[in-house]
């Protein structure tokens, strides 16, 4: 209650300076994009010469807005990978201005591991934040030939990977599945393949990603201490490219180009590894016997069905494969798929609906004399809904409700006849729902602020039989439950808080804190992550993580 009541405070003093008298502002918005691709690119830099403190960076739709008086004025765009911009403007009324940028051509010199723009950490609103482009990936050292955007993240400030080599990482603290890792805004359970080895995020196929290591923004929730959101490239509206790759390990093959020129636009990037049969050739009978490799696809279609409509759908399909002839045989991977429909209503109004589905699966076959096989599998449903209300071009409310639906199927262990008897653990059920609201207020040109809330709710649900322990944790009564209804249900309120007050250019000082918790949680014998590691529901005995930071 204590830190609810503060947060209300602030909220009143943010909303008693917001109404103080200004003169009159005149806006420039639009939307910046790639001059060959058409791509709109997030997270760019525009900054205003005359006016030192003033500036802003594009969304992930690739828009800006800036609001100053009247006057003569010149916008600096400068983004890694693209030649820099100057635009003078006569700014005497609201006008639009969309800018694209030429792509530069980039030396392999001395490497320097950035994540923005010089002044980017002193500027933002949003603290530990890490945005981070191909154009950065493609300037670093690579493992075995293969790009990767994770291994480029853990070496930012905050980071650790979880063990050599692996794609797992730790974030202050924090431990592997406390990541909320989303691709497209989906989850994914399993961010590797090849354990750790590789991520599962295709280089070809990857436009950006943006790292929120704490106190992250309202719209996210459902894990305890970071936020990692990949996003796909659109694929070119105007021109079509086939590219690829062989590699000391893997090749690779990515096409994209317009569906219908200048309005639509489809993407198609797939990779496989074939490690196990470079193996072979050297006639060893280990390697003879050995399969090891992984695949994956990723595809993406976009449609611009009218100025003020968007259409996406993204889809992705992986697969790891590992056997050793007469003694193991395992595969494991993630199939997911989303459709997004974004919609203009006004010049201040937009919405965006997205329709998910996620699946993480794996299956062992042993033989050794035992004759075991072994899966499991988790399927998640979900609807998002979100608005956005820009009042203007300093102030900008979000608000939106998420519902997903969890089906964990823990395990079925299943012996030949006369090996052993099957066990098949019980299916668990659970009703996720994340309701938020948050504003990012400009208040003057040194003072910025980012606050919001979240209400989190976790419901355990039949069918199912459900225990009731004692001090000791010992059963000693259990209650079945038929489809559909509640055991149990957790809430929690999330207030998120972000600010900076800028001294001069090269400094500024930062506040920032959240509540987050978490109802999945993620049962390992080892530092590092397995395919095998499952997955646990909250329950009425498990209750979800929370955390302040």
């Amino acid at each position: 209650m204590y830190l609810i009541k503060v947060l209300g405070l602030i909220v009143f003093f943010i909303l008693a300076f917001s109404t103080i008298a200004t003169a009159q502002k005149y806006q420039i918005s639009g939307i910046i994009t790639d001059s060959r691709t058409k791509e709109k690119l997030a997270g760019v830099p525009v900054t205003v010469k005359e006016r030192l403190m003033t500036g802003t960076s594009t969304d992930d739709a690739g828009k800006y807005e800036l609001s100053m008086p009247q006057g003569r004025y010149t916008l600096i765009v400068k983004y890694l990978g693209y030649d820099e911009l100057s635009v003078p403007v006569d700014l005497d009324k609201n006008i639009t201005l969309n800018i694209e940028l030429e792509q530069n051509a980039v030396g392999l010199k001395e490497v320097t591991v950035s994540s923005g723009s010089s002044d980017a950490n002193v500027s933002a609103p949003q603290v530990g934040v890490e945005r981070i482009t191909m154009q950065d990936v493609n300037k670093l050292p690579v493992l075995f030939g293969e790009r990767d955007v994770i291994k480029a993240l853990q070496l930012m400030p905050g980071v650790k990977a979880a063990n050599e080599g692996g794609a797992g990482f730790f974030v202050r603290g924090g431990t592997t599945d406390q990541n909320l890792v989303t691709l497209d805004n989906v989850p994914v359970y399993n961010a590797s393949h090849l354990m750790g080895f590789f991520s599962t995020f295709n280089p070809n196929a990857v436009k950006d990603a943006a790292l929120y290591k704490g106190a992250m923004p309202a719209q996210y929730g459902e894990r305890l201490s970071s936020v990692l959101d990949v996003h796909m490239r659109d694929g070119d509206l105007n021109r079509y490219h086939l590219e690829g790759g062989i590699e000391l390990i893997a090749s690779n093959l990515s096409i994209d180009g317009p569906i219908q020129k200048g309005k639509s636009s489809f993407l198609i990037s797939g990779r496989r590894t074939y490690a196990d049969a470079i193996a072979r050739l050297s006639g060893n009978e280990d390697a003879q016997n050995t399969t090891l490799y992984f695949y994956d696809l990723n595809t993406r279609l976009n449609f611009n069905l009218s100025p003020k409509d968007r259409l996406t759908f993204s889809g992705y399909w992986g697969k790891d494969k590992l056997s050793m002839k007469e003694v193991v045989d395992t595969d494991w991977g993630n199939l997911m798929g989303t459709v997004k429909w974004t919609h203009q209503m006004n010049s201040q109004w937009s919405s965006s609906t997205a329709l998910q589905y996620n699946q993480y699966d794996y299956n062992i076959k042993l033989d050794m004399g035992l004759q075991l096989r072994s899966t499991s599998k988790i399927n998640d449903y979900s609807f998002k809904q979100e608005f956005l209300y820009q009042r203007n071009p300093n102030n900008l409310w979000r608000l939106g409700y998420s519902t997903t639906y969890h089906i964990l199927e823990p395990g079925s262990y299943r012996f030949d006849e006369g090996k052993g008897e099957p066990l098949i653990l019980q299916k668990r059920y659970s009703w996720e729902n994340g309701l938020y609201i948050s504003n990012s207020n400009k208040i003057t040109d040194n003072l910025e602020v980012i606050y919001g809330l979240r209400l989190s709710t976790f419901s355990a649900l039949g069918k199912g039989e459900f225990y009731t322990l004692n001090e000791n944790n010992e059963a000693v009564d259990s209650v079945w439950y038929n489809s559909g209804k509640i055991v149990k249900t957790y809430i929690n309120l999330e207030p998120r808080l972000s600010m900076v007050y800028r001294l001069n250019k090269v400094s500024s000082l930062k506040a920032a804190y959240g509540r987050t918790s978490q109802g999945m949680h993620l049962l390992t014998n080892s530092t590092m992550n397995t395919p095998m590691d499952r997955w646990a529901s909250s329950t009425n005995n498990i209750k979800p993580q929370v955390a302040d930071q």
